[in-house]
Parts: C-alpha cells; structure tokens; sequence
C-alpha cells in the first residue's frame, strides 16, 4: 500500500505523522511544507501529478482553502482517496466537506493537534503493532502537549525537551532517528548523550532570550499593544517568555523571522488568530503565524542598498 503524506514543515507535529505513516505503511512519499504554501503544493499535484499512484493521501496539520476543498469535493477519485487532519481554528470551515476532520477540542475537552488526529485514525482504521507500543502513544502525547502548549499545565519537560531535540536535530534527521528509534524500542526516553545536548541547549535558549529582551520594538496594531522583535530561534520558549515579561506592557508579541514567516505569541485575551488573518495568516487564539509578503528580501536588498544595487536573475 502505498501513500502519500503532506505535511508541516515547521515542528514535531508536521514530522512526526510521516513518522507514524512509515510504521504503518509499506510505501510512503512525503512532502513537508509551510502553511503559506499548501494550497499551491496541492492544486499542483492535482493537476500535474498521476495520484493513482497513491492509494491513500494525507494532509496533516495544514488546512486546505475553501476553493481547493470545493475542488476535491467535486471530484469522486479526490474525494475518496485525500484525508485532512487540522487542529487549527482558522481552517474550521473545512468542516463541512466529508473529506476534513478539524478538531481543535474534542467532546471531551482534550485539545488536539494534527499528530494526535492523525494517530487517533490509523489506530482505528489499522490493526498495527507499532502503534499500540507505549513508546508510540507517549511520543504522540508529547508532540501534543508541547504543540499545544499543554506541557506547561502538566509540568510535561519531556514534550519541552522533545521539541528542543527537534531544532538541534533538524526535521530530516529528528524523522529518521525516532522512526528508528520507535521501532526498536517498548518505553520513550532519553539516553545520556540526548539529556546532555538537551542541558546545553537549555542554557542557550536561557542566554538567548535574556538578550532578546533588550531588543523589543514597541507598536501598535489596531489599537492594540505588541511588542515585536526578529528571530529566527525558539519561536515558542521565546514568544512565552516574552508574553509573560511584557505582560504589563504589551498584549501580545510578534516574532518576526525574516526567512520563514512571522509568528504571534500571547498570554492575554486576545485573538490572534484574528490577528494573524489580518495578514493572510490563521491559527489558534493564543499562538498563531502569518506568511512574509513574497517580495520582502528584494525589499530588503533594495532598502539596505538603495539605488547601488540592481537585482540581476540571470547571474
């Protein structure tokens, strides 16, 4: 059975359902990209690609937008064969087509991220080994929590400490050292090496933030206090402790990382999914992102150089 997998590019909860999908799954293809850029991802494999090839085809942790959801919709093979697992209240109207499954809450009150939807499917849809391991359901409550922001609540570390792993790792090897590392193993852990880097990286993102602090710029959108400063690092501990730093100061804070996209952090009643869309974003009331406009390094080029510069394609 063969399948094809799209996902967040961004974190452990886009990973780790490619992770899961080569547990299950004899053959996989993924592609791994950011929310700014799926629907163009998709639409072009629609119309460019042989998807017979696939038997089954996932999107996880990304929401589709309301033409390319009709576009499926009208379309019996697509519609049979795609499945959409999203956490994000952005992409709720998603809902109403038989194909998407968005649960930011479920009826029991458990918040819920792409990884966990996506488990919570092949564990009822697959009668599998590897899924009923403990190691595998407490890797995926561990993506959850973190992404989520639960981990806080449940003084989880190791959903910290997972996430930390990620970025020292890299998307590339974090997905192929723990689908090894899921297979050969009963219980989740971390050895003595993994726990080292992880006290070295704690005393980073510590001396990191701390600098980050002095360099907050004060604005306003819509009335509303923010702090901004530019990042391309710990997106999630720094917007935290941010928010929490400037609590008397700002509503919110905005991460601008100059070469992915920019992200709203807070702690406040403020919707920053509204935010966010106001600038052609989406994502949850307490932590969401919006894309960087297309042409913003040619902007910067020509800002930091003025007329001395010609912007040359074809070198």
């Amino acid at each position: 059975m063969k399948i094809l997998i799209i996902s967040h590019r961004s974190d452990p909860d886009g990973v780790t359902p490619v992770i899961l999908s080569k547990l299950v799954f004899d053959e996989v293809d993924y592609i791994l990209t950011e929310s700014s850029e799926v629907n163009n991802k998709v639409l072009d494999l629609i119309n460019n690609t042989d998807l017979d090839i696939y038997n089954n085809i996932y999107i996880t942790d990304l929401g589709l937008n309301e033409e390319l959801n009709s576009i499926i919709d009208n379309n019996l093979k697509l519609k049979d064969k795609i499945r959409v697992f999203d956490h994000h209240l952005g992409n709720m109207h998603g809902n109403k087509y038989s194909f998407v499954k968005v649960v930011f809450e479920d009826e029991k009150g458990k918040k819920q991220c792409g990884t966990s939807l996506y488990y919570d499917y092949l564990c009822e849809n697959y009668d599998n080994l590897y899924l009923k391991k403990d190691a595998v359901k407490t890797f995926v409550n561990h993506v959850r929590e973190y992404d989520i922001w639960e981990w806080k609540e449940t003084n989880n570390i190791d959903a910290k400490r997972l996430s930390d792993l990620f970025d020292f790792f890299g998307k590339d090897y974090f997905l192929e050292y723990y689908l090894k590392f899921l297979k050969e193993n009963d219980k989740f852990y971390f050895n003595e090496q993994e726990l080292f880097i992880l006290e070295m990286i704690n005393r980073q993102v510590t001396n990191f933030i701390e600098e980050k602090k002095k360099n907050v710029i004060p604005i306003k959108i819509n009335g509303i206090r923010a702090g901004l400063v530019f990042s391309s690092l710990y997106r999630s501990e720094l917007g935290n402790a941010l928010a929490i730093h400037y609590e008397q100061e700002f509503d919110f804070i905005i991460i601008v990382n100059i070469e992915r996209g920019i992200s709203y952090r807070g702690i406040k009643n403020v919707d920053l999914n509204e935010i966010a869309s106001m600038f052609g974003g989406k994502g949850h009331l307490n932590s969401s992102g919006s894309p960087l406009p297309k042409d913003i390094h040619e902007i910067i080029i020509k800002q930091l150089f003025k007329d001395k510069v010609i912007i040359d394609n074809n070198i």
